[in-house]
């Protein structure tokens, strides 16, 4: 994985979210990063929105607007990666 400098973005129902200074998110086109590690940043990304999703909807009283964000977000990461690999 990609290192950089860990950062907090929120915290929400207990959980702390963090982010990658270096890592891209959904709309980044202009990268630095070799187009092998944009793809692993984008995959783990992925990963890492789909785990959060998994929570969510887990709890006895789901947030529907963080389901709905996370599902914005893992889509747009989903593009992102496609958009890269040439892929659907």
């Amino acid at each position: 994985m990609v290192g950089g400098e860990l950062g907090v973005i929120g915290n929400i129902h207990g959980k702390v979210e963090v982010y990658m200074s270096n890592t891209m998110t959904a709309g980044d086109t202009n990268t630095d990063l070799p187009l092998e590690d944009q793809i692993q940043v984008l995959e783990q990304q992925h990963c890492d929105l789909d785990a959060a999703l998994r929570e969510e909807e887990a709890r006895p009283l789901p947030n529907s607007l963080e389901i709905s964000d996370l599902k914005r977000k893992k889509l747009a990461v989903k593009d992102q990666l496609a958009e890269l690999t040439g892929t659907e």
